[in-house]
């Protein structure tokens, strides 16, 4: 097990307007317990095209920060994992879509099998399976709607809620 002084990357969930529907990014936390500021990166529509999003800071700090998810720990050097997620476009290219429109969350399940296809990531999702990506969208959403309905849902780190996909 890695202790706690080890960084973490995350799914940050913030809340939507919309029922079922959250804004997805990626919390790099330079130690697990969440107790120094996290860069995240996520891409976002401002009334316009979508953008690159980068910012630092404490997660909790954000109004509509609802909770984390951790992935696995980093098979890679943080620098390394990082490096990788800051070069990824905020453009759909040629990836394939998994809803109507290019989204945060397609981004982000995208930027996660690019981290397991770079050894960065363990492939904890099964990246194999066809429909792991329907799969993994599924199970972060139902965290999101557990953060949602219930405030003690998870658990805090340094006042982060932080909950986990079960295993």
């Amino acid at each position: 097990m890695a202790s706690d002084t080890a960084p973490q990357i995350h799914i940050a969930l913030y809340s939507s307007p919309h029922a079922h529907q959250y804004h997805w990014a990626i919390a790099v936390a330079p130690t697990r317990d969440l107790s120094a500021p996290a860069r995240t990166y996520q891409i976002r529509m401002r009334g316009g095209p979508w953008e690159d999003g980068r910012d630092i800071g404490k997660l909790d700090d954000v109004p509509t920060f609802l909770c984390c998810i951790p992935l696995p720990p980093l098979l890679s050097d943080l620098a390394t994992a990082e490096e990788l997620i800051a070069s990824q476009p905020v453009e759909q290219g040629t990836t394939v879509l998994l809803k109507e429109q290019w989204s945060c969350s397609q981004w982000l399940l995208r930027t996660v099998e690019e981290l397991i296809a770079a050894g960065c990531l363990p492939d904890a999702f099964h990246t194999r399976h066809r429909l792991w990506k329907e799969m993994l969208s599924t199970d972060i959403i139902k965290l999101g709607d557990e953060a949602t309905r219930d405030a003690s849902a998870g658990s805090l780190s340094n006042g982060v809620r932080v909950l986990s996909f079960k295993q």
